[in-house]
């Protein structure tokens, strides 16, 4: 596998998201409780997917049928078009709500890391915090031709982002055209705090390099969120050979459940299901505790240290 086969996801996000993205598609969330759906954090990472690598905090611009392409949607025949296959609206309207909630609600990520300062040294244990939204920007665009609809009258523009805040408070605005050319993609850039791992800027507590077929799991693993979460927590891991105390791994995955032998249960099911993807192997579950080994063409530890030690050659 090549690094074109690879892309990066800031080890922030990965660490943050079991008790970000839960189980639910509801909008309004209260506290204590996950703010995003599952299928947010697939959008996110292809978010991720499609940033310029030598310029991860450039803006974006993408067509949403690329990145439905990208998270592996299935097309369908086009009932206008005899014969044309095309996404179905209800593809486009969940990739859109995704995307409006990404810029609109807030996270609140705070705990201890070993953070790292600097290209030498080890990484030391800090406290870190990020408040705001994963989205830092994000509009509608239109061709070159065609006058944005933040600088036009209210007359002549609307505002779509539906987005339900637990504050009660407005979302921010996502304009587009209420009469003209429908837009030509979308444009974005994530908060550049959830990119220091990328880019490299102090403090920062790395990224993982994840391969690009993860997206064909999207969607068999969207039906169940934790099995999603669990494949997060296992490709963050920089140890190819794991075990774990299973009630651990529950509480690490921010399973609700108080019933500690079905969360087990569960785990023993969702693991079985990263064995069929061919993400690890050699899975023992053994009374409390569970062992595997991430397949090779799910682990990169190696190729990290490399990039690492070549980076501080330069």
């Amino acid at each position: 596998m090549t690094m074109a086969d690879t892309f990066k996801i800031d080890n922030w996000l990965l660490e943050n998201a079991p008790k970000t993205f839960g189980a639910r598609a509801l909008q309004l969330h209260l506290p204590g409780l996950e703010p995003f759906g599952i299928f947010d954090f697939w959008a996110t990472m292809g978010l991720y997917y499609h940033l310029d690598a030598n310029r991860p905090t450039d803006p974006v611009i993408v067509k949403p049928t690329r990145l439905l392409e990208t998270l592996e949607f299935s097309r369908e025949l086009s009932d206008a078009t005899a014969g044309y296959e095309t996404f179905p609206t209800r593809s486009y309207q969940m990739l859109h709500d995704a995307l409006h909630r990404l810029y609109s609600v807030e996270v609140d990520w705070r705990n201890f890391w070993n953070v790292r300062t600097g290209k030498r040294g080890r990484p030391r244990k800090q406290w870190v915090e990020y408040r705001g939204r994963i989205l830092t920007t994000y509009a509608y665009v239109y061709p070159p031709d065609v006058i944005p609809p933040d600088q036009l009258p209210e007359a002549k523009r609307k505002n779509v982002n539906k987005t339900a805040l637990a504050t009660g408070e407005t979302p921010p605005p996502i304009w587009m055209l209420k009469n003209g050319p429908r837009p030509e993609g979308v444009r974005y850039r994530i908060a550049e705090d959830l990119l220091r791992g990328i880019t490299g800027d102090d403090p920062h507590i790395g990224a993982t390099i994840v391969p690009v077929r993860i997206f064909g799991l999207r969607p068999t693993f969207q039906q169940y969120p934790t099995a999603t979460k669990l494949l997060g927590w296992t490709v963050r891991q920089t140890s190819q050979m794991i075990r774990r105390d299973l009630d651990n791994l529950a509480h690490t995955l921010n399973m609700k459940g108080k019933d500690r032998q079905k969360n087990r249960r569960s785990l023993s099911v969702y693991l079985g299901l990263l064995v069929e993807a061919g993400v690890i192997e050699d899975l023992v579950v053994e009374g409390e505790a569970v062992s595997f080994t991430k397949s090779n063409e799910w682990h990169f530890g190696r190729r990290v240290e490399r990039e690492e030690l070549s980076n501080e050659g330069d």
